[in-house]
C-alpha cells in the first residue's frame, strides 16, 4: 500500500506539472509580444560591428585584471562583473565607505585619509597596510554595488527631456535633477545619472571613476593612484611599478567594458505587466518622477 500510495503521489505531481506547462504554453501561444533578451545579452538590432564590440566587451568585463595591467596595489576586485553583476543581481554586497558629516559644514568624504571608498584588498607580496577606517570618520556605511544593465539606454536619455520632467512633475512630489560635469568633458554641465547619488552623467565617466577606486587601475580620465589612507597620488608606489596612467585613451580594457556596457539590453521585466505593486507606485505619485519610460532618439552618437 505504502508503494501504490507513493505511485499516486508522483503520478499525481506530474498531472500537475503536465498541466502547468500546458497553461504556460498556451498563455505564450497567445502572448504577440517579443521574447525579452536574458540579463546581460546584447540590445537587438545591433549591426554587426556593434555587436563584435559587445562580444569583445563582454569577455573584458568578466575577465580579470592582472597586476601587469595595472591591477592596485589596492583594490576591491579584480574584475568588473564581480561588483556589477549582469544577471539580474550583484556581487559585492558590502563595499565600505567612510566620511565624516558636520552639520554645519556638511559631508566631507576625508580624501585626503583615503576615502571615501575603502579598499580592502592589496597585490600579493604588497609591503602597503591594508587600508582601514580612521579614527576621524563618524560615518561607515556598507554599499551595495548596483548593477550596469541597460546602462546603455539610460546614458542614451536627453538631458531635455529628464529635465522636462522635472519641469512638469507638479503636485506634492517635486524631484530634482542632479547637475554634475563628466570626467571627459570638465566644465560642461550635465544631468547625471550613475551611482548611488547619480555623480557620474555617462557610462565612460562611471567606468574610469570605478576602474581607479574599484580595481586600481588608473586611466586617462582619473590618473592618481589610491593609496592606504592617504590622498591619491601620481608617484609609482613600491608595489606597483607601472607609470601613470595605466590604461590610456586607446586602452582596449576601459573602451571595451564600456562598449559592453552601452550594448547591453535592459534587464527583463517579469511579470511584465499588471502587477499590483505597480498600480500603487502610480497611484501614490511616484511615477511623477520615476517615469514608467523614455524614448531615446534615434541618433548614432
Amino acid at each position: 500500500m505504502k508503494k501504490m500510495r507513493t505511485s499516486f503521489g508522483v503520478c499525481h505531481c506530474l498531472a500537475m506539472i503536465m498541466g502547468l506547462l500546458a497553461a504556460t504554453a498556451s498563455v505564450l501561444a497567445h502572448d504577440d509580444r517579443a521574447i525579452q533578451p536574458r540579463a546581460g545579452e546584447a540590445l537587438s538590432g545591433l549591426n554587426a560591428d556593434e555587436q563584435a564590440r559587445f562580444n569583445a566587451g563582454r569577455i573584458a568585463y568578466f575577465g580579470e585584471i592582472t597586476t601587469e595591467q595595472g591591477l592596485g596595489p589596492i583594490f576591491n576586485a579584480r574584475s568588473c562583473v564581480t561588483c556589477h553583476g549582469v544577471d539580474g543581481g550583484n556581487g559585492i554586497d558590502a563595499v565600505e565607505q567612510f566620511g565624516v558629516f558636520d552639520p554645519t559644514t556638511g559631508f566631507d568624504p576625508l580624501v585626503h585619509l583615503g576615502g571615501p571608498v575603502k579598499q580592502a584588498a592589496r597585490i600579493e607580496g604588497c609591503s602597503l597596510d591594508l587600508e582601514s577606517i580612521p579614527a576621524e570618520a563618524n560615518v561607515l556605511v556598507n554599499r551595495r554595488t548596483i548593477g550596469t544593465t541597460g546602462f546603455g539606454l539610460v546614458e542614451a536619455i536627453l538631458d531635455a527631456d529628464i529635465l522636462a520632467n522635472e519641469a512638469n512633475n507638479g503636485g506634492d512630489v517635486s524631484g530634482r535633477a542632479h547637475r554634475v560635469e563628466s570626467l571627459e568633458e570638465p566644465g560642461v554641465e550635465r544631468i547625471g545619472r550613475f551611482g548611488w547619488k547619480a555623480q557620474l552623467p555617462t557610462v565612460l565617466s562611471f567606468s574610469a571613476d570605478a576602474a581607479r577606486n574599484e580595481l586600481g587601475l588608473t586611466n586617462w580620465l582619473v590618473d592618481t593612484e589610491n593609496q592606504p589612507n592617504g590622498p591619491p597620488t601620481s608617484e609609482n608606489s613600491p608595489c606597483d611599478a607601472l607609470p601613470e596612467p595605466e590604461a590610456g585613451p586607446t586602452d582596449a580594457f576601459l573602451n571595451q567594458v564600456v562598449d559592453f556596457q552601452r550594448f547591453m539590453a535592459p534587464p527583463p521585466q517579469s511579470p511584465r505587466a499588471n502587477l499590483p505593486g505597480e498600480a500603487v507606485f502610480a497611484s501614490i505619485g511616484c511615477t511623477q518622477c520615476h517615469v514608467p519610460s523614455y524614448t531615446t532618439p534615434d541618433d548614432p552618437a
